[in-house]
């Protein structure tokens, strides 16, 4: 099983946050986004190193805005827990070097739904350090999107890939380039080989 050790590992869920909507430029905390995580239009948000529960909600992000955050970790639970970045919106995100999280950025409940969409729609994710793990999901990119193209790394798990149009997904293995540990060899600092079904 992928990222088998992860079972015991499970984040620890903390008191909802009751902001989630943000317009404006901000720095955000780590902790559980009840109802999602909305970034709108036109607005700068930087993520705290930590683990952001998206409970029951998208993770959506609007057109002509900026996300970033070094060390973070979403993990995606509840009903309609997905990702949803638009149009030219730029994402820049490392996953955490250590922790629970350490070296996956995106996690996606194992008991979600089948094949829900995860939308990777900018044409400006740049930055994508980390492993997204999206065993139940699938990972959808469209239009002129170009993903992960100035990352160290980028592990991509998903039930099911889509890249449609003239989008782009790199998927770089530079690991020496960065302390964000790679998952497929990674177990409590110990060098592993994990099969994957």
């Amino acid at each position: 099983m992928p990222i088998r050790w992860r079972l015991f590992r499970h984040p620890s869920f903390q008191t909802a946050t009751s902001t989630t909507r943000y317009n404006r430029t901000v720095t955000i905390d780590p902790g559980v986004y009840c109802g999602g995580i909305s970034i709108l239009n036109n607005s700068v948000v930087t993520f705290r190193p930590g683990i952001y529960f998206v409970k029951d909600g998208k993770f959506f992000v609007y057109s002509n805005t900026k996300v970033q955050g070094d060390g973070v970790g979403f993990y995606l639970t509840g009903n309609n827990a997905t990702l949803h970045f638009t149009s030219n919106t730029r994402i820049d995100f490392t996953a955490p070097s250590t922790g629970a999280l350490a070296g996956i950025l995106f996690f996606e409940d194992r008991s979600a739904p089948v094949e829900r969409l995860h939308y990777f729609d900018s044409n400006s994710i740049t930055r994508e350090t980390g492993s997204m793990y999206l065993s139940r999901g699938i990972f959808s990119t469209d239009s002129n999107s170009t993903i992960a193209a100035n990352s160290a790394f980028t592990n991509v798990i998903a039930r099911k890939v889509w890249i449609k149009s003239n989008a782009s997904l790199t998927l770089n293995a530079d690991y020496g380039a960065t302390t964000v540990p790679n998952v497929a060899v990674y177990y409590e600092g110990v060098e592993a080989v994990w099969l994957v079904k």
